[in-house]
């Protein structure tokens, strides 16, 4: 196979570097292929900007990248945006006649369903780096079917360096916080999360410190370690804090709250390391009764001395909160802004229902309960029953309070 390797990133909404993408290109360009990442985020006119990319070139292979499905773009309005991707995959078959590979994080989420709406050739579902070079490598040889989905083993890339040198720093905001990977899978199992069962591995330290080291060479000021469980186990994030600490980098990222995975001495690493702000849990609650319908595994106390811990060292906090699962109550929505109007976390963003993904166990509960068919795909949004009023109550509470906002 001849000619270059296209990866177009189909997020339309940002712009943030699609550390994905770059972490791919990279990995392709060091095996000997020639490769260029298109950034929708970055065109005012897509269309227009997948025309010119593949004007005049000769391509092997065309990669696309859903981030996500979806954007909900106000209390009830959805973006689905699968039907443009599928209409931009029309247009791609117009002008070449190369293979179109889907990935990213929302095409792992249902692989097979979304392969088949869109109209790709092949797929590379969880992390692709190795499983993409792979692909590659069947196609040349002809060895693989149409509609064949290569799953990556969830760690395979961790154990490559990146020099992040696949896009143009200068096209995106100065101020924009660039993501670094130091770990995948997850300690939780939480209800609604169609992840469940990702083994959890990590990358090894050196690794992500020379990440930020070549991206502070780019004068990149703001990074953001992108997974939920920063710092687990407690000795991998102090080897991460002491690499970077002498590099002139603000960071932030997800912890965990619970107190064997965050010690006050943990907290002193990362303050001195450039820690700007601390996402305390994931998508948690205020309601103990909440916490557990989600299934995660800490509680309102490690909540709120965790939180403590970062204010005492001048470092933000932020609470992410999803309200609407099965059992929410006016009174555990009640709870919840009791909690933040006690502990008082800096800044706290808000859903106010939850959506239905196919392979979480709320997927399956709602197919017991007789609201989806057991053969919905689910690809277009929906999300459990949630009384008006008390979304209504959850968006009244939140304008009350000058630390809260309601996403939708």
């Amino acid at each position: 196979m001849e000619g270059r390797v296209l990866l177009i990133n189909a997020k339309t909404k940002g712009p943030f570097r699609p550390t994905g993408l770059e972490y791919l290109a990279e990995a392709v360009a060091n095996a000997g292929i020639a490769v260029a990442i298109l950034d929708l985020a970055l065109e005012e006119d897509p269309g227009r900007a997948v025309h010119l990319a593949l004007a005049g070139q000769e391509h092997r292979v065309i990669g696309v990248s859903i981030f996500n499905t979806q954007w909900d773009t106000g209390r009830d309005t959805v973006r689905f945006f699968l039907p443009e991707i599928r209409a931009m995959i029309a247009d791609i078959r117009r002008l070449t006649g190369a293979p179109v590979v889907l990935g990213g994080h929302g095409f792992s989420l249902q692989p097979e369903d979304i392969l088949e709406y869109v109209g790709g050739d092949y797929g590379v579902a969880g992390c692709g780096v190795l499983s993409f070079l792979e692909l590659l490598d069947r196609l040349e040889k002809g060895r693989v079917e149409r509609g064949t989905i290569l799953r990556g083993d969830t760690g395979e890339y961790l154990g490559i360096g990146f020099r992040r040198n696949m896009v143009d720093p200068g096209r995106y905001s100065k101020d924009e916080e660039v993501f670094v990977s130091t770990k995948t899978g997850c300690l939780e199992q939480c209800f609604h999360c169609p992840t469940l069962g990702r083994r959890f591995r990590l990358r090894a330290p050196g690794f992500a410190v020379e990440e930020v080291r070549n991206l502070a060479a780019q004068r990149v000021e703001r990074i953001s370690f992108m997974h939920d469980t920063f710092n687990v186990p407690v000795e991998h994030a102090r080897a991460i804090c002491e690499g970077i600490s002498r590099l002139p980098i603000r960071w932030s990222a997800y912890i965990h709250p619970a107190p064997r995975f965050l010690t006050p001495e943990l907290v002193d690493i990362m303050k001195a390391s450039g820690m700007s702000r601390a996402d305390v849990g994931a998508r948690m609650i205020g309601s103990e009764a909440m916490l557990r319908a989600y299934g995660v595994r800490f509680s309102k106390d490690d909540i709120e001395r965790a939180t403590d811990l970062f204010k005492a060292k001048g470092i933000e906090t932020y609470w992410f909160l999803g309200f609407g699962a099965p059992g929410e109550s006016r009174q555990t929505i009640d709870e919840t802004f009791a909690f933040i109007d006690r502990v008082r976390p800096d800044r706290v963003g808000m859903l106010s229902r939850t959506r239905v993904y196919k392979s979480a166990p709320l997927g399956e509960r709602c197919v017991r309960e007789g609201l989806v068919a057991p053969q919905d795909d689910l690809l277009e949004p929906i999300y459990y029953p949630f009384a008006n009023d008390l979304r209504d109550h959850i968006f009244e509470q939140a304008e009350k309070r000058p630390n809260c906002a309601v996403y939708y």
